[in-house]
């Protein structure tokens, strides 16, 4: 079957008739829950609530996310759930796509959104400081969900129950997976300055400048690349087989 961008927006179309009461209820319920812990900090607290907010949001954003992102593909509870999803008139590639901008485009912006009400709402009687806001605090948010999203939207698709602890499981195991990894080629690199599993002085590296410079410039931006295009396609890469597989 040919992809077609009609038949994404029909799925997308379907899931909002199926899903638009729990959507609008989840909805209400977050936004209710952001304006009553806003408002309680800043009029109890008294501190600057922009700050409060912004925790709010990254919170929101990746947990939530997250946690969202798990359970995207909620019809795999079942095996008829899941044979009927299968068997929609529709491409493996276009299933994807329809959930993956539910969970990589449309989640971000809702949470966007929510803040930016809950922020209209109390701006006329909450000073929220604007001069301690920086952009940064909300891009490194975006940054870390876009990262961790392909990994746990493939673990949606490979777990058919209880999806979503096992899909959160699996990728916290994943980064811990990583970061042993590194810790390890950090004790092996650095092992003078360690004694045990504990560092018992400085690491002190004289970094020749042009050497500096390649690093700041080649190496962080094969990082970003790494970051933003290897690890998502992948991932997805292996979420679009692992649902050809289900359907097979």
């Amino acid at each position: 079957m040919d992809f077609n961008i009609n038949r994404i927006l029909n799925l997308m179309k379907r899931d909002m008739i199926i899903y638009r009461k729990p959507i609008l209820i989840g909805s209400a319920a977050i936004l209710a829950l952001l304006l009553l812990s806003v408002g309680n900090y800043a009029f109890r607290v008294g501190h600057n609530p922009l700050i409060f907010l912004i925790e709010r949001f990254r919170t929101l954003l990746i947990f939530g996310g997250l946690i969202f992102t798990s359970i995207i593909f909620w019809e795999f509870k079942s095996s008829a759930s899941r044979v009927h999803f299968l068997s929609i008139p529709a491409s493996n590639l276009e299933k994807l796509i329809s959930r993956w901008t539910y969970t990589a485009l449309i989640f971000p912006i809702f949470c966007c959104l929510v803040c930016l009400i809950v922020y209209l709402v109390y701006s006329p009687i909450i000073d929220f400081n604007m001069s301690s806001f920086h952009s940064r605090m909300i891009s490194q948010s975006f940054i870390s969900y876009w990262i961790l999203h392909p990994i746990v939207f493939m673990f949606s698709i490979w777990y058919n129950r209880y999806n979503a602890p096992l899909t959160l499981g699996s990728g916290l195991v994943f980064l811990l997976g990583t970061a042993l990894v590194s810790y390890i080629a950090h004790r092996f690199v650095f092992h003078e300055a360690y004694n045990g599993f504990k560092i018992i002085e400085d690491i002190k590296i004289d970094v020749n400048p042009k050497f500096q410079d390649f690093t700041e410039q080649k190496i962080a931006s094969v990082a970003k690349i790494f970051g933003f295009v290897v690890i998502p396609l992948f991932f997805s890469t292996v979420s679009y087989f692992k649902l050809k597989e289900k359907e097979a």
